[in-house]
């Protein structure tokens, strides 16, 4: 092949493979998909299961209210994360309109749904898509261990609503003893891989 041969086959495929990169700019990246629904984005990885319905289980999502659950569980590991949203009207009237009253909430429903939660730690804060958001750590107790979670709040004021994030891990069920040391910055990730306003 020519010289000048070979800089048209290159310009070509540049073409090409730029033209595609346009084309889908601000997709999902490869292995991933998008979740985009009640004003709320993030992309999750394919090999994961994904369940939507209201905070309590029983309904579909709404606006007002809902979570997004993503999940994987194999032999050798867990990992389970979600997005929840409340507007504040939707909390009982005695609480107070705050994260933490936010978390407080998910907390008695999810004891009401039979999950035992323990180990709340105190708060710490961080911010996510320009809001404050606290967050703390927690434990599942089952049978014979405790699955480590780490969960976060925030009020996303151009939307008027509560949300929270949280991820429970179990690195290697045959280790459990070994807690995982990244599960803060993997929660971290999770967290800024969200967005909370100004969907389309």
């Amino acid at each position: 092949m020519s010289t000048r041969s070979l800089v048209i086959v290159l310009i070509a495929v540049g073409a090409v493979t730029g033209g595609t990169l346009w084309i889908h700019r601000g997709d999902p990246p490869l292995g991933s998909a998008r979740y985009t629904s009640h004003g709320i984005s993030f992309d999750y990885t394919v090999e994961m299961s994904l369940m939507e319905s209201d905070l309590a289980g029983f309904s579909s999502a709404t606006d007002s209210e809902g979570t997004v659950q993503i999940s994987y569980q194999g032999a050798d590991r867990l990992e389970q994360y979600g997005v929840m949203w409340i507007k504040p009207q939707s909390m009982p009237s005695n609480m107070a309109r705050t994260p933490e009253a936010a978390l407080d909430f998910l907390f008695e429903i999810v004891g009401l749904a039979g999950t035992r939660i323990t180990d709340r730690s105190e708060y710490n804060t961080t911010t996510t898509d320009g809001h404050e958001v606290i967050y703390q750590t927690f434990g599942v107790p089952e049978s014979d261990y405790t699955i480590p979670g780490i969960i976060g709040a925030w009020h996303c004021e151009e939307t008027g609503r509560f949300l929270l994030q949280y991820l429970i891990y179990v690195e290697d069920f045959e280790n459990l003893e070994v807690p995982y040391q990244g599960m803060e910055q993997m929660w971290r990730d999770h967290l800024d891989g969200i967005t909370c306003h100004g969907i389309e």
